[in-house]
């Protein structure tokens, strides 16, 4: 038989549903606002707590409908803020993330931003048009190291090793997308010169 709600947990469900709406409604009018929430979030909690995957969302990726003629943003590249779209800081996303040692999230946002496909085609993604392709390389550089430094650690428990396991394995994804992201970079060389052609 399912257990009825508690009167905290339906108390809770509908303070999580009203920060939603505010965050949502007023983000694009207050550039960095999610990010915010997100870190009095992990800082109440003592970085224990989980985000809640639309605001995870909306931080790294910003609106999902953008307005007409808007141009996709390039990676972690945020597009021109207008003041009325939310604008996606993955990279603040990633640098909180670390902040708060919960460095297998901040592996998965890395994985989940490259990973994303250009619906826009090659030509979106000319400089030209305004799109260049951004990587942090040196903060993704500095998570890479900071994840080593964990697991060349001491682990004393099975619970300690099964994070480092999983740390380890969310790594492992990161670095799959890196490379997909090269060999993107290196395939695409010729299909953007021709781009350019068509498009000119």
């Amino acid at each position: 038989v399912p257990r009825a709600p508690t009167e905290g947990g339906v108390q809770s469900a509908m303070a999580m549903d009203l920060l939603r709406g505010y965050v949502e409604r007023h983000s694009g009018r207050c550039r960095g606002l999610a990010l915010a929430v997100a870190g009095r979030m992990l800082s109440s909690s003592e970085g224990t707590m989980d985000l809640p995957p639309w605001l995870a969302d909306l931080i790294a990726f910003g609106s999902r409908s953008p307005p007409p003629g808007a141009r996709p943003d390039g990676l972690f590249a945020s597009g021109a803020w207008d003041g009325t779209s939310p604008s996606p800081d993955p990279a603040g996303l990633v640098r909180l993330y670390m902040r708060h040692h919960r460095y297998g999230e901040a592996c998965s946002v890395v994985t989940s931003v490259l990973s994303r496909k250009d619906a826009g085609g090659l030509t979106s993604r000319l400089p030209e048009r305004g799109c260049v392709e951004v990587v942090p390389y040196g903060l993704i550089d500095m998570l890479w190291n900071v994840v080593d430094a964990v697991a060349s650690g001491r682990c004393e428990t099975d619970e300690e090793r099964g994070q480092v396991s999983d740390l380890l394995r969310k790594r492992e994804g990161m670095e799959r997308a890196l490379s997909g992201h090269f060999e993107s970079l290196r395939t695409s060389e010729d299909g953007i010169a021709s781009a350019r052609l068509l498009a000119s």
